[in-house]
């Protein structure tokens, strides 16, 4: 299909201007194929260009993901180890408070010496 419109320039320059048309035709059908093929390769090149930016997208959608995910392991770690704190602290207030004093003790447990 690429030489067709060469040949179909030599006959219509022929049909109108004899043998020197024909040279002419074949000339102007040859022009038109070279732009018929820089179009068809401009597309191309935009279809890579999408396709390269659309890797690109992905790409990047999948480094939020991992980010996302350690983000959320590192908040639970860290909610974790709060709650982890917060039960020993409540833990030391049934066994007389978190600075010594009495007020959370049970009668007969043994009080803290400092204190009297």
């Amino acid at each position: 299909m690429a030489n067709v419109w060469k040949y179909l320039g030599a006959a219509a320059g022929f049909l109108v201007g004899g043998p020197v048309g024909a040279a002419v035709g074949y000339g102007a059908g040859h022009v038109a194929e070279k732009q018929l093929e820089r179009g068809s390769s401009a597309e191309s090149r935009g279809r890579s260009e999408i396709q390269s930016q659309k890797a690109s997208y992905e790409s990047q959608l999948n480094q939020t993901r991992m980010e996302q995910k350690s983000i959320n392991e590192r908040i639970s770690a860290s909610q974790a180890q709060v709650q982890a704190g917060a039960a020993r602290a409540n833990r030391a207030r049934g066994r007389g408070g978190v600075f010594g004093d009495m007020s959370g003790q049970s009668i007969g447990a043994p009080t803290n010496p400092r204190l009297g």
